[in-house]
């Protein structure tokens, strides 16, 4: 199982270093170019809307921001993995 990851500075078009008024700035533009009023029955630019509001929610906010990922976290479970750890769990490895 993989952790979905989006890279919310791509996403807006900004530096990792980018500061909250550069942010807001790619933000307000790219949010005026999606918009589902510009687009009206576009339904790619309503998903990219939303995906753009979603890297603005957290970019915005100096807590998630910090809370952030970098880099993406990848983890995943395999069987073997799964079953080995169960076993430990349960006392019997």
């Amino acid at each position: 199982m993989a952790v979905d990851y989006k890279d919310y500075y791509t996403i807006l078009g900004v530096d990792k270093h980018a500061s909250q008024k550069e942010i807001q700035k790619a933000y307000r533009k790219l949010a005026r170019t999606y918009h589902p009023d510009v687009n009206p029955g576009d339904k790619a630019a309503e998903e990219k809307f939303k995906e753009i509001n979603e890297a603005n929610e957290v970019l915005s906010d100096p807590e998630k921001r910090k809370k952030y990922p970098e880099r993406p976290v990848r983890r995943t479970v395999t069987v073997l993995g799964f079953l080995r750890d169960l076993l430990r769990f349960r006392g019997f490895a």
